[in-house]
């Protein structure tokens, strides 16, 4: 969106998930988050506000409520984490920043995949068992840095545009 002198930008927020030890705010639904496996606060790291989400890597994630707001393909939408990785393995592993889907066949996802020490930040999209939308930026990714990934809003389900801080 290219905002000009006498233009209005409309902004929806669905929600906004801060992991700090006080409370998160949501748009005008109301989204549930839930702490799984070992998910947790950690007020030893973080890059603002005095805490972050601590996940292991071992089954650690924040769940909520399937709803309409996490359909992306109608409208414009952006994805947007601050992440740090204490380690990082040497073989071919995907990080999962967040995710969506129905079951194993249909599903969008925004992660951090290690290719043989190459790295990525990628967006995909499967419908019926087929990836139709595999979006990529290699990038240098070391450990015990923050990252801020956002991926952009844009026409969905398609924007081609990564930014990298």
């Amino acid at each position: 969106m290219l905002l000009t002198a006498g233009s209005v930008a409309t902004i929806v927020l669905v929600l906004l998930l801060a992991i700090q030890p006080y409370p998160a705010h949501a748009g005008a639904t109301a989204h549930t988050m839930t702490a799984r496996g070992e998910a947790q606060i950690d007020t030893a790291q973080s890059n603002f506000g005095g805490a972050s989400g601590l996940f292991d890597g071992t089954g650690d994630y924040l769940s909520t409520p399937d709803h309409a707001d996490w359909y992306f393909a109608t409208k414009d939408f952006t994805i947007d984490a601050w992440v740090r990785f204490p380690s990082l393995t040497a073989d071919t592993h995907r990080y999962s920043i967040c995710s969506q889907g129905t079951d194993d066949y249909n599903w969008w996802g925004f992660e951090l995949k290690n290719d043989g020490g190459v790295y990525a930040w990628r967006f995909l999209v499967m419908a019926g068992g087929s990836i139709i939308i595999n979006i990529g930026k290699t990038a240098t990714v070391a450990t015990n840095t923050w990252y801020h990934v956002p991926r952009p809003a844009g026409s969905a389900p398609v924007s081609t545009k990564f930014l990298l801080a």
